[in-house]
């Protein structure tokens, strides 16, 4: 198996659902750092938090932006489509 081909393995893996539920988590955790900064209190821990969600956020849309569908259209034709047009 080549590296493109193992790259390609690996961010198809994650499944609509999936990245439905790291998203849900991302936002939350952003949620959390802003209601945290507000209070005041362990600002280091709510940065952290807070980068956290985000960079949850942009790997979960760039998965989204990568992800491939191929189909064989015939035996030496082969089509490969983004998943979310």
């Amino acid at each position: 198996m080549s590296v493109t081909q193992a790259f390609q393995n690996l961010i198809n893996r994650p499944t609509p659902s999936a990245l439905a539920v790291t998203l849900g988590v991302s936002i939350l955790l952003l949620l959390i750092a802003c209601a945290l900064l507000l209070s005041g209190r362990r600002k280091w821990l709510d940065l952290g938090i807070g980068v956290f969600g985000l960079i949850l956020t942009l790997l979960a849309m760039f998965l989204v932006d990568h992800q491939t569908i191929s189909s064989r259209e015939s035996d030496s034709v082969l089509v490969t489509r983004p998943r979310y047009p």
